[in-house]
């Protein structure tokens, strides 16, 4: 990457103007991915004076600052005692830990990367997101918009909903980004699946969690509903791996996931 002018606004409120004053500047997180880049940029805007290295626990939810790094999270005690392992089980196995000390969550959330495993993890935990001038929103909503206005990434919100969830991806490698990942969590009757790297920007499998929201599931409903997950899906072939690989890990892994999660009990006939 070219960069004509750095700066390193104190405050949110200059970062937001120096953001707004030329089509070209850029915000800056741990530039792990921006640096292999070609792009030319304006002014380079650092926010790492800017307060937003932080988790912070609420009465209701574990509010994440932008400029965290993924290792933060990964060893946080709230997020692991909230959470369980679903965070950590991400996190732990991305590159090494030199990188996950320089790569911020809010860069990575604000890029909406399409081989990132984190991101359909913080879709299953129904996480939100809140921007210094748009506001809060659902990470889902984000993810939809086509082309989103210019804004700084505050912070991601992780309500306590109590949630289990199971997180499964296959990798090249230990060290890797997966080929795909799919995660699915339950809160009480309320369920959540989220997939990504089909390859692509994650998704919720919307469809199907609208009819595991309306009936209760049982294990045996494991390989039905895994089907519906993996119909509603359209992946995709690259040199990692094809769709028809892709497929199948889907299906594979929704059932699992179900299985693992879901009332054991079944029917009186």
């Amino acid at each position: 990457m070219q960069i004509h002018e750095y700066a390193r606004p104190a405050d949110l409120e200059t970062a937001y103007a120096l953001l707004l004053k030329g089509k070209t500047n850029r915000l800056l997180g741990g530039c792990t991915f921006l640096k292999r880049t070609n792009l030319k940029i304006g002014t380079a805007i650092d926010l790492q004076d800017c307060g937003l290295r932080y988790i912070l626990e609420c009465e209701d939810a574990v509010r994440i600052g932008a400029y965290t790094t993924l290792r933060d999270i990964e060893t946080n005690d709230v997020i692991l005692r909230e959470f369980g392992t679903m965070l950590r089980d991400v996190l732990e196995h991305l590159i090494g830990v030199q990188l996950r000390n320089q790569i911020t969550v809010g860069g990575h959330v604000a890029a909406r990367f399409g081989f990132s495993d984190l991101i359909p993890t913080l879709l299953a935990l129904n996480a939100r997101v809140r921007f210094y001038h748009g506001g809060e929103k659902t990470l889902w909503a984000y993810m939809q918009e086509v082309r989103p206005e210019k804004d700084l990434l505050i912070e991601l919100i992780l309500p306590k909903e109590g949630r289990r969830g199971k997180v499964q991806m296959m990798r090249l490698s230990y060290n890797d980004y997966s080929i795909f990942c799919l995660v699915v969590s339950r809160s009480g009757d309320r369920w959540i699946v989220s997939a990504g790297v089909f390859p692509g920007r994650a998704r919720l499998a919307e469809l199907a969690m609208e009819q595991m929201n309306r009936t209760p599931i049982r294990k045996q409903d494991a390989a039905q509903l895994a089907q519906r997950i993996t119909n509603e899906y359209r992946f995709g072939s690259n040199f990692r791996g094809s769709a028809g690989y892709r497929r199948e890990l889907c299906r594979i892994f929704a059932r699992r996931a179900i299985e693992e999660l879901a009332d054991d009990y079944t029917c009186d006939t």
